[in-house]
């Protein structure tokens, strides 16, 4: 069995809330966004929160909605993620 993917909330909190300011920068409300997709808004409120994470199926339905390219949606809602924290099998050795 694989293992499991390993969950990034500190990614999607970054993500949830540049979707939040990009959605402020273009006035549109949850509902408003939630009602130009077709969802309920729930929907939209588990994603801005980062409850459920983004897809890239999300990206071109609520670009669309927001008037912009999902290029452009893309570089705004990852422009602020850190890169994770790794550690090499180096960097383990060197703090024993």
């Amino acid at each position: 069995m694989p293992p499991k993917p390993m969950r990034d909330d500190e990614g999607r909190a970054v993500i949830a809330a540049s979707l939040r300011a990009e959605m402020a920068r273009h006035r549109v409300s949850g509902r408003a966004l939630a009602d130009a997709l077709g969802h309920n808004p729930q929907w939209v409120q588990h994603r801005t929160s980062g409850r459920v994470p983004l897809t890239s199926d999300d990206i071109r339905p609520i670009a669309s909605a927001l008037g912009v390219t999902p290029n452009e949606l893309a570089d705004r809602l990852f422009a602020d993620l850190p890169p994770l924290a790794t550690t090499s099998a180096t960097d383990d050795a060197s703090a024993h």
